[in-house]
């Protein structure tokens, strides 16, 4: 089975000179956990809940949600306000993984699955000859494509 089989071809993504608070508010809409950051067609960077919460800098507990242990992290509203103005002030490149883990549409899904264990990350970005962006593969669209 080819990548291109099970990848999602609406990719949700940024640029990399928007802020992170933008970021939060399309992962939220969107319901995902990673975004790509694109520029001229091509996939530059990956932004992740896990990133923006490391840009606090602040320690939360283990949660099956990182945006509700943001919340509890920061449980008086002033600093909810003043992470979320700290956030609004860093672009997205500020924070992004520079080096994004991308596979090719006509890998086979076994490869996806190798790069997703290989580098413990939940989602993997497709590209076509050109190197532009056409889709993204996670776990749970591999798991489908299997049951």
């Amino acid at each position: 089975m080819k990548v291109k089989e099970v990848m999602k071809k609406r990719v949700v993504y940024v640029k990399p000179e928007d802020n992170l608070r933008k970021a939060m508010k399309l992962m939220t809409k969107n319901g995902v956990s990673g975004l790509a950051v694109i520029e001229d067609k091509r996939i530059i960077g990956v932004l992740s809940i896990s990133d923006i919460l490391n840009a606090t800098r602040l320690k939360f507990s283990k949660s099956s949600d990182p945006l509700f242990a943001l919340l509890v992290a920061t449980i008086k509203k002033k600093d909810i306000e003043k992470k979320m103005r700290y956030l609004e002030s860093l672009k997205v490149a500020d924070v992004m993984v520079k080096k994004p883990i991308t596979i090719n549409e006509d890998e086979n899904v076994e490869k996806a699955i190798e790069k997703m264990c290989k580098e413990d990350i939940n989602r993997v970005f497709v590209v076509n000859k050109r190197n532009e962006l056409v889709g993204v593969v996670a776990r749970i669209d591999i798991i489908k494509a299997l049951a």
